[in-house]
């Protein structure tokens, strides 16, 4: 912190330099508090921030969520809220998510080991479907599809859904 003295500094101060240890001991229990407390004073300065109570079942809610994704809740609030308003997905595991972008690269890298065994165009072929998949897995996890564009893809390519659909609308309509 920019302002607020060292420990050294602290027990000159007071008059504490040299002092016993069991006055030194109280003194850095009060510098430590007040150290804290000043930072916490600069963070929220520079940051907002806010309240939130959650009943007992939703506290649970967040705190499995928090778990599944290996963070407080705090961050997972703080993820989560961003995600909604940005329109991305939290992505659970970025440990599974580096996992699998590993093994992809082991079979781009097993690919090129055997490169000798495929004709050029369909070795360019399949790295381009490595890259593809790569590109596909990165923006599925990072962009979910808007509602609407699913529904329209869903109702243009399944006649069976777009009849069901039809029927429920007709049913419920008004």
């Amino acid at each position: 912190m920019k302002n607020y003295p060292t420990f050294k500094q602290y027990l000159k101060e007071r008059g504490l330099l040299g002092a016993d240890p069991g006055a030194i001991e109280v003194a850095r229990k009060e510098y430590r508090k007040g150290y804290n407390r000043e930072k916490r004073r600069e963070l929220r300065l520079e940051n907002r921030e806010f309240t939130a109570a959650f009943s007992p079942e939703e506290f649970e809610i967040l705190q499995a969520a928090a778990g599944q994704h290996g963070i407080s809740i705090s961050k997972m609030l703080h993820d989560a809220a961003l995600a909604y308003l940005t329109k991305t997905f939290l992505i659970p595991g970025r440990e599974q998510m580096a996992a699998v972008f590993l093994n992809l690269s082991g079979v781009y890298d097993l690919l090129r080991e055997r490169e000798e065994r495929f004709d050029e165009g369909r070795f360019l072929e399949l790295s381009q479907l490595i890259l593809d998949i790569e590109e596909q897995i990165e923006e599925s996890f990072s962009s979910p599809p808007e509602l609407e564009i699913v529904l329209v893809d869903r109702i243009n390519s399944d006649s069976a859904f777009r009849n069901r659909l039809i029927e429920l609308i007709n049913a419920h309509g008004h």
